[in-house]
């Protein structure tokens, strides 16, 4: 990875139209309790600073967290009143996955190096409750999604500390654990997109692997997965996918124990197989969540 950011993802962040009503559905579906209030808040955008703009003591956004077992779900209401990076990219892409955070050990190293590479901090603010911040990162490359650096005064300690009340909690019935294993990104040209990954999260050069309905290029972070792909035109529902919604990061993979018993209980719960391969993998959608479907696969 770029010496810029951690190996380690500690949070997928979406962007949705209202956040409490989203948090809902997220708890509906996964099973999870919805966050105390202090995670379901609407934050100050004090010393907010968007494409050199500074937001002083105006509301921003909506927010709530969800804490898996080794990352969080962010999801993000950007309120009308200023622009943001967050508004922006709801306007332009509507709900969806909007940015990945990690861990900046020096944020003025992170800074410079990033720049050096091309990036462009198009937000930065002061995280509530701690001596830190955050900066969203963009690069003409990588169009799909930002780059999110954390920086803060308690160190990881901080994240562990306020995830841990969290984290030991139940989940639906059709998944062995809240646990996210792979986020993906979904693009037309794979060969650009691949290119432009390693090139600027410095990732070793990966195998484009073919499946019977897609081509993929998969990265492995310290804990969890990334992946590229395209489908393949024998996949309905993934072309039907990139026609109706484009491009962007639109899959959550969990890996399940016995595939068979998560499709039925899913089924249960009332979500949809939009595709399948027996013994491999599963993809359920639910109009609950309708910006990412949801992968389940059996491990050999």
């Amino acid at each position: 990875m770029s010496n810029w950011i951690s190996r380690e993802m500690l949070q997928i962040g979406c962007t949705v139209n209202d956040a409490s009503d989203s948090m809902s559905k997220f708890s509906k579906v996964f099973h999870i309790p919805e966050p105390n209030p202090e995670y379901a808040t609407r934050v100050k955008g004090d010393e907010t600073v968007y494409r050199g703009k500074v937001n002083r003591n105006i509301d921003l956004l909506g927010l709530s967290q969800i804490f898996a077992s080794h990352m969080m779900i962010e999801l993000v209401e950007p309120m009308k009143e200023e622009a943001s990076a967050w508004d922006d990219f709801l306007q332009r892409r509507g709900e969806g996955i909007h940015h990945f955070a990690f861990f900046a050990e020096d944020i003025e190293k992170a800074f410079a190096e990033a720049e050096a590479d091309g990036w462009v901090c198009t937000q930065k603010g002061k995280l509530p409750g701690c001596d830190g911040g955050y900066a969203n990162m963009e690069h003409p490359d990588l169009p799909w999604f930002y780059t999110e650096l954390f920086w803060l005064g308690g160190g990881m300690k901080w994240v562990v500390d306020q995830s841990a009340p969290y984290v030991d909690h139940g989940f639906a019935p059709w998944l062995d654990e809240f646990a996210p294993r792979k986020v993906s990104l979904m693009v037309k040209d794979l060969k650009t997109a691949k290119a432009a990954f390693e090139r600027l999260y410095d990732f070793p050069e990966a195998e484009i692997i073919q499946y019977e309905n897609s081509y993929e290029a998969v990265y492995q972070l310290d804990n969890m997965l990334m992946s590229i792909y395209s489908p393949r035109e024998s996949s309905a529902f993934l072309n039907q996918w990139m026609d109706e919604k484009g491009e962007g990061f639109n899959q959550l993979t969990f890996e399940v124990k016995s595939l068979e018993k998560s499709i039925a209980l899913a089924k249960k719960e009332g979500l949809t197989v939009a595709e399948s391969a027996e013994g491999k993998y599963a993809y359920l959608t639910t109009p609950e969540i309708p910006y990412f479907y949801i992968a389940v696969y059996q491990n050999a």
